[in-house]
């Protein structure tokens, strides 16, 4: 938050913790070691369209986007620490439909040659597995490529939805410095 007081710039900021009753984050994946960092927490937000089928998919002022039935994939950059190791990706989604071909909602965690372009890798993915009439949380902890090198890489999530009843809340990749 930014705010002007008498001539003088004001900066402040609001942290939030969120714990279980075992002590840890709300959503971390079973067995996490605390270790960890906290994990790297993409907002839908920050999805946007692979340029595919661009009006085919909305953004819910709950916090959530959300395709309107046809397939529609989106990306958004992963910004992790060189050095630091991917332990796991998770997705928070809600998948209530068994229409689609493709495996419902799935997300992967892939990267690139950041000087090439090429050479398109996947770290991680993870699929709902449909009608579910609540909110899932997708885990994976088989991480391919697992040390972050951004000199060689870039790093990017993908999200796939391909119904009216797929929304997609966040990603979290968790990660060890």
């Amino acid at each position: 938050c930014v705010t002007r007081q008498k001539g003088t710039l004001v900066l402040s900021a609001l942290l939030v913790v969120v714990s279980s009753a075992a002590g840890g984050m709300a959503g971390t994946p079973a067995g996490t070691p605390e270790s960890w960092s906290t994990p790297l927490v993409i907002s839908a937000a920050d999805f946007r369209t692979n340029g595919v089928n661009r009006e085919l998919f909305y953004f819910s002022n709950n916090g959530y986007v959300t395709g309107e039935g046809t397939t529609v994939v989106m990306i958004a950059p992963v910004y992790l620490p060189t050095g630091s190791a991917v332990r796991a990706l998770q997705a928070h989604v809600y998948d209530n439909s068994i229409s689609c071909a493709y495996p419902e909602v799935t997300v992967w965690l892939n990267r690139v040659g950041a000087n090439t372009g090429t050479g398109n890798q996947t770290l991680a993915s993870v699929s709902s597995s449909g009608a579910q009439s609540f909110m899932q949380s997708l885990t994976s902890t088989s991480i391919s490529y697992e040390v972050i090198d951004t000199f060689r890489y870039t790093y990017y999530a993908v999200v796939m939805l391909c119904s009216a009843s797929h929304e997609l809340h966040s990603v979290a990749v968790f990660y060890e410095e």
